[in-house]
């Protein structure tokens, strides 16, 4: 018999990916913190309060200058896929308090949101929520230890092994389209993604996978059959 317990306990198995990558991620974060300047209780508020490596990285040097309002406006302008992201999850989530869904929206990421998103919209779950906070509990947690182990190991960290675990996120990603064969305006999305990001990042320097990602959600939108989502 399912239980809540037994969903959020399959949610945790199921970001395992995540888990690992953040791991090694974060490490990558919390390394650059350090070296920008900041000190470690604003580098774990970052990941704390932030949960995005990509504005993480844009924020870190701006931060340490002092420049409080750009950091800021670079972390909304980077983090504002997660509206795509919140909207499109939400339905799928069934009716829980406003209380529970505020505390996991924080725990929304790209990671969360792939990992949990196709389970949820194949309507399998009966306990959403619940799984759904399963892959955060899993993930949110590993990203603030890695960013505090990255911070306190970041002089044993050569800079060629820092480049190369930056190699980690585009090979989950790459590996979580192989999971979701044959849907194909998934692996649109992510074909899409491969091949205009450069693009756009020649054309607009810093706003490529900004401009890219918006790019692609909309066209998805845009494509996305209207079906009633299922609620429990």
């Amino acid at each position: 018999m399912t239980t809540p317990a037994r969903e959020f306990l399959k949610g945790c198995r199921n970001a395992l990916p995540v888990t690992l990558t953040f791991s090694v991620l974060f490490v990558v974060v919390g390394a650059h913190s350090q070296a920008s300047g900041l000190d470690l209780a604003q580098g774990l508020a970052l990941t704390a309060l932030v949960f995005a490596a990509p504005a993480q990285m844009a924020a870190t040097d701006l931060i340490a200058q002092g420049a409080w309002l750009p950091a800021l406006l670079a972390i909304i302008v980077i983090n504002f896929r997660f509206l795509l992201m919140s909207a499109s999850i939400a339905p799928y989530l069934g009716k829980p308090g406003r209380g529970r869904l505020l505390a996991s929206v924080q725990m929304l990421s790209a990671s969360t949101f792939a990992t949990s998103f196709i389970p949820l919209r194949e309507g399998s779950l009966q306990y959403p929520l619940s799984y759904f906070l399963g892959v955060c509990a899993a993930s949110f947690p590993t990203a603030v230890i890695a960013t505090a182990t990255g911070y306190l190991v970041q002089d044993a960290i050569p800079p060629w092994l820092q480049q190369t675990m930056t190699m980690v996120l585009p090979i989950y990603f790459v590996t979580f389209l192989a999971r979701v064969w044959p849907r194909t305006r998934f692996l649109a999305a992510g074909v899409l993604g491969l091949v205009l990001t450069p693009v756009a990042n020649s054309l607009l320097p810093g706003f490529g996978l900004i401009v890219t990602a918006l790019a692609v959600a909309a066209l998805l939108m845009l494509l996305e059959p209207k079906a009633c989502p299922k609620t429990i």
